[in-house]
């Protein structure tokens, strides 16, 4: 062979080694084709049902991280900026949330979840018109989507429209009659109305739906109370307690009929055990130390009053009650303090001006007295507690015919007054005997108690009213006359 010829085979091997290697490339090409879109959608679906489970954990960063990973890999797929936006709220992250469904939206403008879950976000940060706009939107996507229905329920809650909430939550219950959130929170607004009988009924569809459902039994219980019907009151808050032992607000409430029972004992430990579950509720010390009160443990109300007040510094209730005992403990300086306190928080709120024309009246300062029932008559005229100690105030000033004027006033306003009625016949008692008689047999007809005299005029006293020592060396000189 001529060494052209091997030149030429040479040539021609190499040539078909060239176009072996380009359908073996070709070959591989084709195949990557086959093989790279099936492993991306399975990555797509790995990220995703990772995402998944770590949002069902609640390891909420590390499923913002793999829908990342998802998105990264289709990121024309809407449904997984929603996904991720749920992780991004769970962390309160509520910017990044609305950017993914912002995006969500964008790329599906139809995408029901979208709008929905956007709803959400905006009624968690406040921005009640743009959560109605989203969620109406949701109802006309999809217009037997209870949940649509329940949320605009809660939008109409925030913003205190209670007629409309409650229509919210009726629409819910007509999309799925087994939503046992709608009717529980129906139940709710019906109770804050005091529609009872429909509130009882709504706890009880809540308690056949979920019989575990220990709020609900909470709440029924409570408007049993409320009712006078201790017996049944009393079933709803222990079948709550046996449900959930640690829900405090069962503890709270069962304290109260048991202080409707007349059982101060029960009461306390009851209130004491929803304490050692949740301690910073202020109302339960301030109801402690109400019972604490009517036992003249005056030392264990103090300190209860005073944890109320550290609880919630502006619980202006706990304030004057704190008062009173200091005033009880002749602490004048520490119960005007916490008088002042209590305007300043509700500085529309007559009873603790009244209250305060009783400090000064307690420190001689009757001119102060006289001031602060006279602002009061002025905004209030019809304010009778006002008109009461101002009588009494006139009593001590030695003008009994004005202050049996005033009294007469108040009973034509309040025929059940018995302290008015006590009043007058304290008024009357120097300048006429029958009718101060008279008076005092009313007071007696009003208020039984009275015939324990003075004694029940201190446990009053422990209840907010008010007499100077003054008026009770009268006081003591009037039962002393007609007992």
């Amino acid at each position: 062979m001529s060494n052209t010829s091997l030149l030429r085979g040479l040539c021609l091997y190499l040539r078909l080694i060239n176009l072996l290697a380009m359908k073996k490339f070709v070959c591989l090409s084709l195949l990557l084709l086959f093989i790279v879109p099936l492993q991306s959608s399975a990555q797509f679906d790995y990220y995703v049902k990772m995402g998944k489970a770590s949002f069902g954990n609640k390891n909420f960063t590390q499923a913002v991280s793999d829908y990342s990973k998802a998105i990264e890999l289709r990121p024309e797929d809407a449904t997984v900026y929603v996904l991720r936006s749920s992780a991004f709220a769970s962390q309160g992250m509520f910017s990044e949330a609305l950017m993914d469904l912002n995006q969500a939206i964008t790329l599906n403008p139809a995408l029901p979840d979208g709008y929905f879950y956007r709803g959400l976000v905006y009624l968690d940060i406040k921005l009640y018109a743009q959560a109605m706009a989203d969620l109406t939107k949701v109802t006309e996507l999809l217009p037997n989507f209870a949940s649509a229905y329940y949320y605009i329920g809660l939008v109409f809650s925030a913003q205190n429209e209670a007629q409309k909430e409650v229509d919210a939550y009726t629409v819910a219950i007509e999309k799925d009659s087994t939503f046992v959130e709608a009717w529980y929170n129906r139940g709710l607004v019906l109770a804050r109305y005091e529609l009872f009988d429909m509130a009882i009924n709504d706890f009880s569809k809540t308690i056949k739906l979920s019989p575990n459902f220990a709020m609900a039994y909470v709440n029924r219980g409570v408007i049993y109370s409320y009712l006078r019907n201790n017996e049944q009151a009393m079933i709803d808050l222990n079948k709550a307690i046996s449900i959930d032992p640690q829900l405090y607000l069962a503890y709270y409430n069962r304290a109260s009929v048991f202080n409707d029972m007349n059982l101060p004992d029960s009461a306390i430990v009851d209130y004491s055990r929803a304490i050692a579950i949740e301690s910073r509720d202020p109302r339960v010390y301030f109801n402690r130390a109400n019972v604490f009160l009517k036992q003249h443990k005056m030392d264990l109300a103090l300190a209860d009053l005073t944890s109320s007040i550290k609880a919630d510094s502006t619980y202006a209730s706990a304030i004057i009650n704190r008062s009173i005992i200091y005033r009880q403990k002749s602490m004048i300086t520490e119960a005007m303090n916490d008088v002042n306190k209590a305007i300043a928080l509700s500085p529309t709120d007559p009873a603790s001006y009244v209250y305060r024309a009783y400090l000064f009246q307690e420190s001689g300062q009757a001119d102060k007295a006289k001031n602060d029932f006279e602002q009061v008559l002025k905004a209030n005229p019809n304010y009778l507690p006002a008109s009461i100690g101002y009588a009494y105030l006139l009593i001590e000033q030695k003008q009994a015919g004005e202050a049996a004027s005033t009294f007469e006033k108040v009973l034509v306003s309040d025929s059940s007054s018995w302290n008015a009625a006590l009043g007058l016949s304290l008024a009357r008692m120097s300048t006429d005997a029958v009718a101060s008689k008279k008076a005092f047999a009313q007071a007696m007809q009003l208020n039984p108690g009275l015939k324990d005299g003075m004694t029940q005029i201190s446990d009053r006293m422990l209840e907010g009213y008010y007499y100077s020592k003054a008026i009770l060396k009268q006081l003591k000189k009037l039962f002393a006359t007609n007992l």
